[in-house]
């Protein structure tokens, strides 16, 4: 489909509702039906082009934007009968537009009042590509009032960040030699740049918050892009489907702690999801079950205890777990549990040494680190003067 199709991935923007993602070749079929059915242009049809409005599993829309050479239109936007009047088309013209990859966006249209109320304007005769489209598509179709028309846009956030600029603004603070070094600590080379932790929550505070921003630069498959994304993503926008949509993306320890650390902790549905993915058996999914409870330990000062004594009981369930990534954020969970207070330092204590008689190499290890430094004088210090406070 040329370089636009082939460069990047579509990943889902979210609303309350409703979500989008990359079309399917599965989803071909169906659009195709609703495309015959509504009588939109159906040429050229590859899945590459497409998104899908997702109302949970089923398909409520779809939209793509068709390359004409270096003309690109936004085209063959539907939305499925019982679904209309509830903002979703809007919805997929609005984000085929926001990740246009021009600032040029064209349709051809016989409802150019439904895309006059987006900005857009008729004009004559507009581009070659797009006047042979109409001819070819439209009249056939004797649709009276088609058109081609245009708006205009160049997309930036509110401080004039754009993805493009940010892209390439990590591509100068690239580090090869850090990559190297990154390899050695277990932290997966492909497509990293090796751009320092501090270089990149600057860019962030440069940034701002930005939730669309976020989803085009963890498209992007980037290392540092998608720690990028983590740090501006607006957590009152994180949906537990966006949540899952990424963690199954987490291929590095780094990433996973980061944007466990960013942003999932931040999410309503922290507590409830680091339990669920606790129990999964992909390696960073589990990891980022129990960083979540090791952070949510840290950061969340007004939550009450029992909801960390909850998760002394999944912690010793899973402390058998002799994967390296597994077993290390196992042990951090219990252990910043157990530095809390006084009251679950006894309780995690309790539970590490439950943990230490199970016949486990990977449990002896979490139980006997936690217990060390738990019990250890400057812990026991600290934690006995702030109950005295």
């Amino acid at each position: 489909m040329g370089t636009f199709g082939s460069s990047s991935s579509w990943n889902p923007v979210l609303n309350k509702m409703m979500y989008i993602r990359q079309a399917s070749p599965d989803d071909m079929p169906f659009i195709k039906e609703c495309i015959d059915r509504f009588r939109l242009d159906d040429e050229d049809l590859d899945y590459r082009q497409f998104i899908a409005a997702m109302d949970g599993e089923v398909i409520a829309g779809f939209g793509r934007i068709r390359p004409h050479n270096d003309v690109y239109e936004l085209a063959s936007v539907g939305v499925v009968d019982y679904k209309r009047n509830k903002g979703i088309g809007r919805m997929i013209v609005k984000y085929l537009i926001d990740h246009f990859p021009s600032n040029e966006v064209y349709i051809t249209t016989d409802i150019p009042e439904y895309f006059e109320r987006f900005g857009f304007s008729e004009i004559s005769p507009g581009p070659k590509e797009l006047v042979a489209k109409l001819k070819r598509v439209c009249k056939s179709e004797c649709r009276e009032g088609a058109a081609v028309m245009v708006y205009k846009k160049g997309y930036r956030n509110s401080n004039g960040m754009q993805y493009s600029h940010i892209l390439t603004r990590l591509k100068l603070l690239a580090n090869p030699e850090a990559v190297r070094g990154m390899a050695r600590y277990g932290i997966n080379p492909e497509h990293t740049y090796g751009i320092s932790i501090p270089n990149l929550r600057k860019l962030a505070k440069e940034i701002g918050k930005d939730h669309g921003l976020s989803q085009e630069l963890w498209s992007s498959g980037i290392h540092e892009a998608r720690i990028l994304a983590g740090m501006i993503d607006d957590p009152e926008m994180v949906t537990e489907g966006q949540m899952e949509s990424w963690v199954k993306d987490f291929d590095s320890w780094d990433v996973c702690d980061q944007c466990c650390m960013n942003l999932f902790e931040d999410t309503k549905s922290a507590y409830q999801i680091c339990v669920k993915w606790s129990s999964r058996d992909e390696e960073f999914v589990k990891r980022a079950g129990f960083v979540l409870m090791a952070r949510l330990a840290v950061s969340d000062k007004n939550a009450k205890d029992q909801v960390f004594l909850k998760f002394l009981p999944v912690i010793k369930r899973e402390a058998t777990d002799n994967r390296n990534f597994v077993k290390k954020a196992i042990n951090w969970a219990l252990r910043q549990i157990g530095k809390r207070n006084i009251n679950l330092n006894k309780v995690a204590i309790r539970t590490a040494k439950e943990i230490q008689k199970i016949d486990s190499k990977s449990a002896k290890w979490v139980a006997t680190d936690a217990i060390r430094e738990l019990t250890s004088k400057e812990v026991q210090k600290r934690l006995h003067s702030e109950r005295v406070k």
